[in-house]
């Protein structure tokens, strides 16, 4: 009873989160995620959202929902997930190989591959993203 309860109020949480933005976002959302045993937290400079890691990149996004489903767990287990979604472990990398990321979003896919030394080349049509990419 209490899981049910526990995730009941998690979802309703994060419904919440989607109507906020800036720095209350911020908040609300480092909140949610201690209360909620979640590894990612955000920080906010320049009008821009920015999550913290331990890989030592500067990760930035540009979307309230973008960070809420895609770096809650922490940019680590994003990088993690990227790897074994796309099968990176399948592929025989060279160094100095190019590499182009076609509808690149936020350029989430060189997270899978930055350990790598390879040439990366995010694209993307919408204006939102390619200003993500120019950021990240």
């Amino acid at each position: 009873m209490i899981k049910i309860i526990y995730k009941y109020f998690e979802s309703k949480h994060r419904r919440y989160l989607h109507s906020l933005e800036g720095k209350k976002f911020i908040n609300q959302f480092n909140l949610h995620c201690i209360l909620f045993r979640k590894k990612g937290r955000f920080a906010y400079k320049d009008n821009k959202y920015i999550v913290t890691n331990t890989l030592g990149l500067v990760w930035k996004f540009v979307g309230v929902a973008e960070g809420i489903y895609c770096y809650k767990d922490s940019l680590e287990t994003r990088k993690k997930k990227i790897y074994e979604k796309y099968l990176l472990e399948n592929i025989n990398f060279s160094n100095d190989d190019i590499v182009i990321d076609c509808g690149a979003h936020a350029g989430d896919f060189y997270l899978g591959i930055s350990d790598l030394d390879l040439n990366y080349y995010g694209f993307s049509r919408r204006k939102k993203y390619i200003y993500a990419l120019k950021i990240t």
